[in-house]
């Protein structure tokens, strides 16, 4: 019966640990009960801390740090309740079997407050930040992805990716120059021979990305990069820069980097809009895939 009832005790206190807020709106939960608070804390009365907003700075680190006390101070109840009940049996049974177990029960309770204590104790020796949960001062780490399309392939046994072979003639044959709409001009000329650098080539391109872009924008458009395949794609020679395809690079200009971003700051290697709108890879615009 002791068994049972103790079971109940512990149950009870870890629901009311585990569940100490219910919901209200879409921004406030209210506690069940008010916790200990600061003054001047959001949500903090006379009686304690009633109600909480997750959504705030920090909200979320402040609640676990309450947590983590309360946590604490439960262990340390549930220590003397232990103690307590413990001490009862070792006194009040004369033969020794019980007494050994009543004496085990001190001895467990004593070593679950320890624990509980050490645990806290040592992550403070480490670095008393690791029980502060500030979720703000998590550091923004701003990583730069190396973009295949911007890295000439390298041609194996004389041939690229897609089996064309280096020097071969980049002619007609591939695709017909196209008349750029005015105001739209390219960097350098055209390409020749397929492998050839320093060039850039419209032949084949389809021009539906690049009317679309002129139409919306209204200004000057200079393509740094178009089906010369074998200047893009990398190692892998993965790439979307091909003949027939609408895919090019643009200059970036202030006008046009104000019309594709929609007025945001620029930050290399970012789609406007994510996930597959232009890139930018800081030294031109990438349109396409």
């Amino acid at each position: 019966m002791k068994k049972n009832i103790l079971y109940i005790l512990i149950l009870i206190v870890l629901v009311g640990f585990m569940s100490p807020v219910y919901f209200v709106s879409a921004e406030d939960y209210k506690l069940l009960a008010p916790l200990p608070c600061e003054k001047g804390t959001t949500g903090c009365t006379e009686k304690g801390l009633e109600t909480f907003d997750p959504t705030g700075d920090n909200k979320i680190g402040g609640y676990l740090n309450l947590m983590i006390k309360l946590f604490i101070g439960i262990c340390a109840v549930l220590s003397v309740v232990m103690i307590v009940i413990g001490g009862i049996e070792y006194m009040t049974n004369e033969l020794p079997g019980l007494k050994s177990a009543g004496k085990e029960r001190i001895t467990q309770a004593i070593l679950g407050l320890l624990l509980a204590l050490g645990a806290w104790t040592l992550l403070n020796t480490i670095n008393p930040d690791l029980l502060k949960s500030d979720l703000n001062s998590l550091a923004t780490v701003t990583v730069e992805v190396a973009i295949n399309d911007s890295i000439p392939q390298t041609p194996v046994n004389g041939k690229y990716a897609n089996g064309t072979a280096s020097g071969a003639s980049w002619n007609d044959a591939v695709g017909k120059i196209p008349t750029l709409p005015a105001g739209v001009t390219t960097n350098t000329g055209e390409c020749r021979t397929v492998g050839q650098a320093g060039c850039t080539s419209t032949r084949g391109l389809n021009l539906s990305a690049v009317n679309t872009i002129k139409n919306g924008c209204n200004c000057q458009l200079t393509i740094t990069a178009g089906t010369e395949f074998w200047l893009h794609g990398g190692k892998t020679g993965s790439t979307s820069h091909q003949a027939g395809s609408s895919t090019v690079d643009l200059r970036p200009t202030p006008a046009l980097n104000q019309y594709l971003s929609g007025g945001k700051p620029l930050v290399k290697n970012t789609r406007y809009p994510p996930p597959n709108g232009p890139l930018y890879e800081g030294n031109h615009w990438h349109i396409g895939s």
